[in-house]
């Protein structure tokens, strides 16, 4: 018997049916990427050089009917149900095991025509990060004050970014530097007790975050460093660190896949 090819939809780990047990999807669309180019004309002569090309966002729509074809009220409070599960959040799909991506919801489900009970009604999703990524992360850890290892993970971008959480263990970190691949963050005059982690991470907008519970500490990151740590998926990656003290270092990072 050959697999099902039946789809769910899952928001924050909610599926659409079971928001709306009376919805039943159709299809869900992938939009291709939407990208911007950088180039400029070559003096004298036909062309351009191009410079760079990147994606910017991708669309996703979930587009479903609704079982209910004779209460017009009840075909109404579905549909508000599920206007109310197309939120911002985690997108998850059952087509792609193990993957992820972060949405935000562009356009939610509307009646339309009311009496329309053969209507198709869709939710729409924009990516502002347009990959899916592993829905788990792959973490390496490193102990003492200094160290070298190889990461490894699975991804088909040229690269993703590493957060890191770095905790001492013995004595007051004031001095730490890491390197990932070609990038590198180093700190001085930093002031991070014993016991309390100091993670660098990222908003979900894709802004760098250095912070030590309360206490921001992105100013400590000497001016030389690398706006991100990075790594190659596929390929074998140096990682290495050193600290004033003894610490526990995590290194995490997600496979992303175009």
């Amino acid at each position: 018997m050959g697999a099902s090819r039946r789809v769910e939809a899952y928001i924050d780990g909610i599926a659409l049916t079971q928001a709306v047990p009376g919805a039943i999807i159709r299809q869900i669309t992938e939009d291709v990427p939407q990208t911007e180019q950088t180039a400029f004309s070559l003096p004298g002569t036909d062309g351009q050089r191009i410079l760079g090309v990147s994606r910017r966002s991708r669309k996703i729509s979930v587009e479903f009917v609704l079982r209910e074809i004779h209460d017009l009220t009840l075909r109404a409070q579905m549909q508000e149900q599920a206007a109310a599960w197309a939120h911002d959040g985690i997108l998850t799909v059952s087509y792609r095991p193990d993957r992820r991506i972060r949405v935000r919801c562009t356009a939610p489900p509307v009646i339309g025509a009311a009496r329309d009970y053969t209507q198709v009604l869709k939710a729409e999703f924009t990516a502002p990060m347009p990959w899916w990524e592993d829905a788990a992360e792959t973490v390496f850890t490193m102990t003492g004050t200094s160290g070298t290892q190889n990461m490894r993970i699975t991804g088909s971008t040229l690269y993703v970014p590493v957060t890191a959480r770095i905790t001492p263990t013995e004595a007051t970190l004031t001095t730490l530097s890491i390197t990932c691949r070609g990038t590198s963050m180093s700190f001085s005059d930093l002031n991070v007790a014993a016991g309390t982690p100091l993670a660098i991470g990222y908003t979900d907008e894709g802004y760098l975050t250095i912070r030590a519970g309360t206490a921001d500490w992105m100013s400590a990151r000497s001016p030389a460093s690398s706006d991100e740590l990075l790594i190659q998926p596929g390929f074998s990656n140096t990682v290495s660190f050193s600290a004033n003290t003894a610490v526990t270092l995590e290194l995490s990072a997600r496979g992303r896949y175009a």
